[in-house]
C-alpha cells in the first residue's frame, strides 16, 4: 500500500469514477492487489461455472472459506446520503468524531482497521466478531447501528475480496490484524457459515458450545432454518431465556382481544426490541409468543416483519430501557415469583440508583469548586456540598428576576431576557428550606419595593369595606384602584390580579416600555398543584409554559373584575417540593407540552440518618447580609450585556450534543439539549456581572445603567456554564427521560397507519382500465351507460387523472 504504482493506479481509478467511466474505474481497480479479512481460502476442488471439476487447489467460494474471526463491513455514500456531497471529506470528519470510541474498543482488540475505499467514496471498517452477537452478518449489522450507518449486505460473503488502498487512506489500524485468528468462532460458526446461511440471523444459538469437531455448534442441526424454533427458544437474554421474557410479558399485558392483535404485536415488538441484537432475532424472539404464531399462520409473516422493521428503527441500544420492561425482565429473571429482585437489570434504569446519583453529587462538586466566585461563593454556602447545584440553581433564578433590565443577544439573533423557572426536589426534611433562606435575603429588594403597592391596595381594600358600611362614606368621590408595581406574588394569586401586576408592572427601559418580570417562589409545590385542579390556579399552566420564551397571553372576559388585554408573559419562579408533588404536576399524559424542558430542576441528596450542619448566629447574620446586598445590587443592573463569547461557547457545546444524539439516536438528549444552552446563559450572567460591581452605585436608590458592554467573559465563565449545560440535562433526564422516552412509545401503538385504505368501488375499476383508454373501456368495465361513462371520464379529467389524446382516446396520469 505504500508503492507508488498503487497510488498512481487508485487516482487513475478515481478520476475514471469522478468522470462516470464504470469500465476504466473497474479495470483499474481490478489491476490493485487484493485481501481477504475475514477467512483463509483451504484448498478445495470447487467445480468451475461449467461444473467441470477443477484440481485441488485454492479457489475463492463460501465453502472453502474458513473463519479467523474478523468481520469486514463497506460504508458507500449511495447508501448513506449524508455523504453524497463530499464523501471523503464526510468519512475523515465520521472517522475523528467517534475517535474516542474507537480508541477506546482497540484496547480490547475490537477494531483492526478503518480506510477510506478505492473509489474515494466509502468507508471499510475491520473488527473482530463477537461470538455473543451471531454470525458476520449479525456482527456486521450490530457496528452498522452503533455508528449509525447503512450497510453494504455484501458484508456477508467471509470470501469476498478488498482492494488495496493508498497508506495515506488508512484512518487507523492495528498490527495484531495480520495475526489475529479467534478459532474459537470458526468452531462456532465455520461450519453453519459453509452451509450456505451467511445472512444476518443465522446465527448459531447463543448458548451453545463450540463444537468439537469444527461442525455446526451443538444443539443446532446445520440444515435447520434461522428462524426455526429450535433457534428462537434458545436464545437468552443476560441468561434469561427470551421465551420466559414472552412468557412474563403476555402475563403483564394479557392476551390480544379479537381485533386487537396487531396492535399487541405493536407493543411487543417495541419492548422486546430491548433485549435483542438485530432485527433478525426481534423477528425470532416475537414469535415465540402464541399469537404472533397465529398471525403468521393465517396471514404470512409480512405483517410481523414490517413490525419489527418499524420496531428496529427507533433506538436500540438506548440507556434507559423502559419501566414496564424492567419489571418483565425482573419477572423473569424470579420465575414470576418475584418481580421486585431486579438488581441486574437496573443499570439501564432511568438512573435513580443510590450510588450513580451520588457518584453524580461528587463530580459536580469537584467541578464546582475550584470555578466557585462572587455571587455563587456566599451561595453555596446556604446548603452541603452534595447540594451546592441546587443552591446555585435557585440563586440564579433569584438574580436573573432581579436584573429584569438586562437583555443579551442570542445565537439566533434576537435579544433576550432571563426567564428561569427552578424546581428543587427533595424528600421531606431534606434541607430544602436554603431556597427559602435565599429568598428572604435576595429578594428583599423586591419585597420592599413593592411595599408601597400593597399598602395603596390594603388602603383601598379599607375605603371599599367602609363605604358598604356607612352611608356618610358613600356619598364621597368615587374610589379610584391604585396601579401599583406589585411583582412578588404568592403562589395563590388570582388570574384576575396576575394579569393587573403583569399589566401594571411596566418601565422605561433603554427608551421602550417593557414588562418587569413578576415572580414567585413557593417552598411547597404541593400547595401549587393542589391550586392548579380548580380556583386560583385554573388557566396558569400555560402561562408556566409561555414565560420561558415571553409569549403572548391575554383574557377578554365579560366579568367587571376582568383584565382584558394582551400581556407578554413576563414571570419567573422558584420552588420546592417532594417527588410525590412532581408526580402529581408532570404526569405521562402531560409530559410532553413542553415544560420538563423549560425548568431547571435538581434532586437533593437524602439526608438519611444524618443531622443537619450546626450554624453560628455571626456566621449566619453575615451571609445574610452579603446574600441581600447581592439582591440590591442586580436590580440596579441595566443595559445590553455583550457575551458573545459565551454565546458561541454554548452554541458549539449544544450542536456536539446534537451530533451525540444522532449518533446514538438519543431523542431524549435532543429533546432538552435545545433549552438547556438558555440556563447555562441565564446562570452564568451573574457571575460575569458580579465583576462590574464597583461601577455600579449601590448607596442610594438612584439605578445606574452599568456599563455592561465593558463585560468580560473568561475560561472559568466557559466552564462554568458547560457545568450547568450538563447538570441541567442531566437531572432533567433524571426526573422526565423515562418518561418521555415511554409517552413516545406510547404513541407508536396509539397512532398506527392502516396497513391498506379502503378504496371506493370507481377507484378499484379506474386502476383497472388499460394506460389507455376509450369511453367504451369505462361503460364496459364500470358497468354504466354512454352517458354515464362520459361524465366519469370529466371527472377524472377535471381531477387531474386523465389527459385526452385526440380521437376519443384517454391515458392516465394517475393510478
Amino acid at each position: 500500500m505504500r508503492s507508488r504504482q498503487v497510488a498512481a493506479t487508485i487516482d487513475a481509478a478515481r478520476a475514471c469514477y469522478e468522470a462516470g467511466d464504470k469500465r476504466g474505474y473497474d479495470a483499474q481497480k481490478r489491476s490493485l492487489p487484493m485481501f481477504i479479512f475475514m477467512s483463509e481460502i483451504e484448498p478445495n476442488t470447487t467445480p468451475d461455472r461449467k461444473g467441470q471439476p477443477r484440481p485441488q487447489s485454492r479457489w475463492r467460494c463460501q465453502e472453502a472459506a474458513r473463519l479467523n474471526g474478523l468481520v469486514m463491513v463497506d460504508f458507500d455514500e449511495k447508501a448513506n446520503p449524508e455523504a453524497m456531497k463530499d464523501p471523503r471529506r464526510f468519512w475523515q470528519d465520521f472517522i475523528e468524531s467517534h475517535s474516542h470510541w474507537l480508541d477506546q474498543q482497540a484496547h480490547s482488540g475490537t477494531i483492526f482497521l478503518t480506510h477510506v475505499t478505492p473509489s474515494g467514496h466509502g468507508l471499510r471498517v475491520v473488527f473482530a466478531a463477537n461470538a455473543e452477537r451471531g454470525n458476520l452478518m449479525d456482527n456486521a449489522q450490530m457496528m452498522a447501528n452503533v455508528l449509525g450507518l447503512r450497510l453494504d449486505e455484501s458484508c456477508k460473503d467471509a470470501s469476498r475480496t478488498s482492494f488495496a488502498v493508498k497508506e495515506s487512506d488508512i484512518l487507523y489500524i492495528n498490527d495484531d490484524i495480520f495475526s489475529y485468528d479467534n478459532e474459537d468462532y470458526e468452531r462456532m460458526f465455520g461450519a453453519y457459515y459453509r452451509s450456505g446461511r451467511p445472512h444476518a440471523g443465522a446465527s448459531a444459538p447463543r448458548s451453545a458450545e463450540p463444537a468439537a469437531t469444527g461442525g455446526a455448534p451443538q444443539g443446532a442441526d446445520s440444515a435447520a432454518p434461522a428462524d426455526s424454533a429450535e433457534a428462537a427458544t434458545a436464545m437468552t437474554y443476560r441468561g434469561i431465556p427470551l421465551q420466559h421474557i414472552v412468557d412474563c410479558w403476555l402475563v403483564r399485558n394479557g392476551t390480544p382481544q379479537p381485533g386487537d392483535r396487531h396492535n399487541m404485536l405493536l407493543s411487543l415488538c417495541a419492548d422486546m426490541r430491548y433485549v435483542v441484537e438485530s432485527a433478525a432475532e426481534l423477528r425470532r424472539a416475537v414469535a415465540l409468543a402464541p399469537f404472533v404464531r397465529d398471525i403468521i399462520s393465517e396471514r404470512t409473516d409480512h405483517e410481523v416483519v414490517k413490525a419489527c422493521e418499524e420496531a428496529w428503527s427507533g433506538p436500540r441500544w438506548h440507556r434507559n430501557i423502559p419501566k414496564r420492561m424492567q419489571d418483565v425482565i425482573g419477572r423473569a429473571k424470579n420465575g414470576n415469583d418475584d418481580d421486585n429482585d431486579n438488581d441486574d437489570d437496573n443499570d439501564n434504569g432511568n438512573g435513580n440508583d443510590n450510588a450513580g446519583i451520588a457518584s453524580r453529587y461528587e463530580e459536580e462538586w469537584q467541578r464546582l469548586e475550584p470555578l466557585l466566585a462572587p455571587p455563587y461563593d456566599d451561595v453555596v454556602r446556604v446548603a452541603s456540598h452534595h447540594n451546592a447545584m441546587g443552591a446555585v440553581m435557585a440563586a440564579g433564578g433569584m438574580f436573573c428576576t432581579l436584573m429584569t433590565r438586562v437583555r443579551y443577544r442570542h445565537y439566533d439573533g434576537r435579544l433576550h431576557r432571563m426567564n428561569p423557572q427552578v424546581l428543587i426536589i427533595g424528600d421531606p426534611a431534606s434541607g430544602k428550606s436554603f431556597a427559602d433562606r435565599l429568598d428572604t435575603e435576595i429578594m428583599a429588594v423586591m419585597r420592599a419595593a413593592d411595599e408601597p403597592g400593597r399598602a395603596a391596595e390594603r388602603r383601598y381594600k379599607q375605603e371599599q369595606k367602609e363605604r358598604g358600611t356607612s352611608s356618610k362614606a358613600a356619598k364621597g368621590e368615587a374610589l379610584k384602584q391604585p396601579e401599583a408595581v406589585i411583582r412578588y406574588l404568592p403562589a395563590r394569586t388570582s388570574n384576575a390580579v396576575f394579569y393587573r401586576r403583569a399589566q401594571n408592572a411596566k418601565e422605561l427601559v433603554d427608551g421602550d416600555v417593557e414588562h418587569l418580570h413578576l415572580y414567585t417562589f413557593d417552598s411547597e409545590l404541593d400547595s401549587t398543584v393542589t391550586a392548579q385542579s380548580g380556583g386560583s390556579w385554573i388557566g396558569k399552566h400555560d402561562l408556566e409554559l409561555k414565560a420561558f420564551h415571553n409569549e403572548w397571553s391575554g383574557v377578554d372576559y365579560a366579568n367587571g373584575d376582568s383584565v382584558n388585554d394582551n400581556i407578554q408573559v413576563f414571570w419567573n419562579t422558584v420552588t420546592t417540593g417532594t417527588p410525590i408533588s412532581l408526580g402529581r404536576k408532570v404526569t405521562l399524559r402531560n409530559v410532553n407540552d413542553g415544560l420538563c424542558s423549560r425548568i431547571a430542576i435538581f434532586r437533593m441528596e437524602s439526608n438519611d440518618y444524618s443531622m443537619i450542619e450546626r450554624g453560628s448566629e455571626q456566621r449566619n447574620h453575615d451571609l445574610e447580609l452579603r446574600l441581600k446586598e447581592w439582591g440590591y445590587y442586580f436590580d440596579r443592573c441595566e443595559g445590553l450585556l455583550e457575551v458573545t463569547r459565551l454565546i458561541d461557547h454554548l452554541y458549539s457545546l449544544c450542536e456536539e450534543s446534537a451530533e451525540e444524539a444522532r449518533e446514538s439516536k438519543d431523542k431524549v438528549l435532543d429533546y432538552l439539549r435545545k433549552r438547556a444552552v438558555f440556563y447555562a446563559t441565564w446562570f452564568t450572567v451573574p457571575r460575569i456581572v458580579a465583576r462590574l460591581r464597583g461601577a455600579i452605585a449601590t448607596d442610594d436608590d438612584t439605578r445606574v445603567n452599568a456599563p455592561l458592554s465593558a463585560a468580560e467573559v473568561t475560561d472559568d465563565d466557559l466552564q462554568f456554564a458547560t457545568l450547568v449545560y450538563d447538570s441541567i440535562i442531566y437531572w432533567q433526564d433524571h426526573f422526565f427521560g423515562q418518561m418521555l422516552q415511554d409517552s413516545w412509545e406510547n404513541a407508536k401503538t396509539l397512532f398506527v397507519q392502516r396497513s391498506q385504505q379502503r378504496q371506493s368501488r370507481n377507484a378499484e375499476h379506474f386502476q383497472s382500465l388499460p394506460q389507455q383508454f376509450t369511453p367504451a373501456d369505462v361503460e364496459r368495465e364500470l358497468k354504466i351507460s354512454k352517458n354515464a361513462a362520459y361524465a366519469q371520464i370529466n371527472r377524472w379529467k377535471t381531477r387531474g387523472y386523465i389527459v385526452g389524446m385526440g380521437e376519443g382516446v384517454w391515458i392516465k396520469l394517475k393510478n
